[in-house]
């Protein structure tokens, strides 16, 4: 029955005209953000791609639930992202999409290892308590390997150094608080990273792995910050016309100078923000489509 949906799913691919046939070099370029998209009228978000210069967007996928939280490998050629409760992988040259996982889980918040052979996510793999752990797994397939334990907190969104060598993530305590960590990316050394009286979520690494781009509660509406690992010196990311309260889920720009963030008003359009001035521009004119959850090679 798995196999035959699939071929379903590919079939539908092919003629609605979102695949692109085997084409070897269609690969995510660098100036490509990957993003969920809802157009007018459509029930579903769908995984699309709009590049920096701001020409028209294009949906990759045709799922029959919403896409959500796409990430991109480091060589630009799959995307995994999450349909309820299981993540799949596009290959992007053959437009061809695939279940990654599978069973009583409930698997969400994916990224790639830096030399794109593993998948991190946070995964619910048992019925008490009923928390999220991060696992992560080889793409080639096998048995996914947890890196935390099952107990009373929840680990989620999980996002690995660009050396491969650790793991940030965020830990959600019975308090409703949620706090930065970082471990080894075998599991040992867990560690609190940020601590503070509020929430702390969806930590990235910079291109360059010397700092940490976060969202956070912890000045009133949720706005994106920046922590200095070295250092431990924290600064909001502030585009000089934009409003904090509307911002939303970011990703690193490609050369670690800039963030890109998702802005509400109106609808949800992404916005470039250079890092050194403050300058900020809109990215996407399209005010009547929805864009969430922007992600880019790093």
């Amino acid at each position: 029955m798995r196999a035959s949906w699939r071929r379903a799913v590919f079939a539908f691919l092919a003629v609605s005209g979102c695949g692109g046939g085997d084409d070897p070099d269609r690969v995510i370029a660098a100036d490509e953000i990957v993003h969920e998209q809802r157009l007018p009228g459509a029930p579903y978000y769908q995984v699309a791609v709009t590049p920096l210069d701001g020409s028209a967007s294009q949906q990759l996928t045709q799922m029959t639930n919403s896409a959500h939280l796409p990430s991109v490998s480091p060589d630009g050629r799959r995307i995994v992202f999450q349909v309820l409760s299981r993540l799949w992988l596009l290959d992007v040259h053959l437009m061809e999409v695939r279940q990654f996982t599978f069973g009583p889980s409930l698997d969400g918040s994916p990224s790639w290892s830096p030399d794109g052979q593993r998948i991190v996510y946070s995964s619910r793999r048992v019925s008490w308590p009923e928390t999220y752990d991060i696992c992560i797994r080889e793409v080639s397939g096998g048995e996914p390997s947890c890196l935390t334990e099952p107990d009373e907190f929840d680990d989620m969104g999980p996002d690995m150094s660009p050396d491969g060598t650790r793991i940030v993530w965020q830990r959600g305590d019975p308090d409703h608080y949620i706090d930065l960590w970082i471990m080894d990316a075998d599991g040992s050394n867990q560690r609190l990273l940020l601590d503070h009286s509020d929430y702390d979520t969806s930590p990235q690494w910079s291109p360059d792995g010397r700092f940490i781009l976060f969202r956070s509660f912890r000045y009133g509406p949720p706005c994106q910050f920046i922590l200095e690992l070295a250092t431990g010196a924290i600064r909001p990311v502030l585009g000089d016309s934009l409003d904090p309260a509307f911002m939303e889920s970011a990703t690193w720009g490609p050369d670690g100078q800039s963030v890109i963030i998702e802005v509400l008003n109106p609808n949800n359009r992404f916005a470039l923000v250079d890092l050194a001035t403050g300058d900020a521009h809109f990215i996407n004119d399209d005010t009547l489509s929805y864009n969430n959850s922007p992600s880019m090679r790093r």
